[in-house]
């Protein structure tokens, strides 16, 4: 017996082949890392921006229905009210659409900033003050409705991309992901809320504010025309 265990003392170790796993998921993990980064990058600015795009629509909306259309301040609190709600409902339709046919969430993100991009133009003034405004305002509002849901349903699913595709990454990337989401954003709705105010008051802000909502679409937009990053988001 004591023989057995000097022997064994003595013994070489065996090789063991998966000794070097570990650093070779260290490896494999960085290298994800970085081909993830414009994924995450993009679905976090995305989740900014569309905060900024409502910050922007509500201060601008409350002085475009008051300044241009001579609503009352309680008929604009109403109004502004009624679109935050209706594109609640939107958003929930949207989802249980989701849930009857398979969309993919990149899919129907690049869909909803085309919306945005497109009805952004029912947002502008294009009645001079001396004529009717019932066509503008008709168009507002519907323009409203169409932004406001768009936004909403694409800051939701770009913030559940970013925390997917950070997860699939590390949980140390997904932590990271989730605290710089609520910095984000805050920021995007405290510099919306700024840009909204203080263009809708210049003359002419309405078109102003309108052009800020559709360059903010516009702008997420066209990352999306490099093909090895939707193509990415696709497969997330």
């Amino acid at each position: 017996m004591a023989a057995t265990l000097v022997a064994l003392v003595f013994t070489p170790e065996p090789p063991r082949p998966f000794a070097a796993l570990p650093t070779l998921q260290k490896e494999e993990q960085a290298s994800k890392s970085t081909c993830l980064n414009g994924k995450i990058l993009w679905s976090i600015s995305t989740t900014t921006l569309m905060g900024a795009t409502i910050a922007v629509w509500e201060t601008s909306a409350a002085v475009v229905s008051q300044k241009y259309f001579a609503w009352s301040s309680v008929a604009s609190s109403i109004f502004i009210g009624l679109e935050f709600l209706g594109s609640s409902f939107g958003g929930e339709a949207v989802k249980a659409l989701m849930r009857k046919r398979e969309i993919r969430e990149a899919d129907l993100i690049a869909a909803c900033l085309g919306t945005m991009l497109i009805s952004s133009a029912l947002l502008y003034w294009y009645m001079p003050s001396t004529e009717s405004c019932l066509g503008n305002e008709i168009a507002y509002v519907l323009g409203s409705f169409l932004v406001m849901t768009a936004a909403n349903v694409c800051r939701n699913y770009s913030n559940a991309l970013s925390l997917r595709a950070a997860a699939s990454v590390s949980n140390e990337t997904k932590d990271w992901v989730t605290q710089a989401i609520a910095v984000t954003m805050t920021l995007g709705r405290s510099l919306g809320a700024i840009c909204g105010m203080s263009v809708v008051g210049m003359q002419g802000g309405a078109n102003f504010a309108a052009g800020l909502m559709t360059g903010m679409s516009f702008c997420m937009l066209a990352f999306l025309l490099v093909p090895e990053l939707f193509a990415g988001l696709r497969k997330v």
